[in-house]
């Protein structure tokens, strides 16, 4: 008797090795559009056994049973993780994982390089903004107030003109990991002209909105240039994250 197709579905591919009683989902979104869309889906691919609940629901407000998934997964966010609420989602979902599971993203890794606008330099690491992690997830849900700062001392560098770059590298699961220009999350966000003072203090601060962002506060050059004749890499991006639009 010849084998069933292999499905190219990697939800149909991951169920082949689990029965219904093994895995149990549940599904959130705000929409319901999309979950209707979902459900055709759903029935097309004839999962619905592996499905516990469909809800539409504002996830931030949803009723989260404690230590009841081994894996929670959302993908809510941008670059440097503004805009949309990947943070406070996994600060409300964390109480519902297992001592055992783990949040997919399993990290979002967030830096800020100086670039120094000056012949052959090479970019300086100022620090680690932030890692969107379990420990950090778990740490703001015990957070009356969420909050999240760090300072860094900017380094020397020459002339007085330098960028800022922030860059956002995503662990999916294990060794799967997202870097620079893979995808739309990782674009580096650049602060052209930014000219910070060497040796001063750089405080980024996360600001829990509706359009959450990281703002970075720093003195500026002694010797601040308003404008800069070099002209910018086509791939370098600005603070909205869209290639080209610099250089043009």
């Amino acid at each position: 008797m010849a084998e069933p197709a292999r499905s190219d579905c990697w939800f149909c591919r991951y169920c082949i090795d689990f029965q219904p009683q093994e895995l149990q989902i549940t599904l959130l979104d705000i929409h319901q559009e999309s979950l209707d869309r979902l459900d055709l889906i759903i029935q097309a691919l004839d999962v619905s056994d592996y499905i516990k609940t469909i809800q539409c629901t504002d996830i931030l407000k949803w009723d989260v049973p404690i230590k009841e998934y081994d894996i929670v997964v959302s993908e809510t966010m941008m670059a440097m993780l503004m805009n949309e609420p990947q943070v406070s989602i996994f600060r409300h979902l964390i109480p519902a994982l297992k001592d055992t599971g783990c949040l997919v993203p399993q990290q979002v890794v967030l830096d800020t390089w100086l670039i120094p606008n000056s012949k052959d330099a090479q970019p300086h690491h100022i620090g680690n903004v932030f890692t969107l992690s379990r420990d950090t997830a778990k740490a703001l849900s015990q957070q009356e107030v969420p909050h999240i700062k760090s300072s860094f001392t900017i380094p020397f560098y020459e002339g007085h003109s330098a960028d800022l770059r922030h860059t956002t590298h995503i662990q999916a699961y294990g060794e799967h990991w997202l870097t620079d220009n893979q995808c739309s999350l990782n674009l580096p966000l650049t602060m052209a002209n930014a000219d910070p003072e060497p040796n001063a203090t750089l405080t980024a601060t996360y600001h829990f909105t509706d359009f959450p962002c990281f703002s970075f506060d720093y003195p500026k050059h002694k010797n601040h240039i308003k404008e800069n004749s070099l002209l910018p890499d086509h791939l370098d991006t600005n603070a909205l994250a869209l290639p080209y639009l610099k250089r043009l």
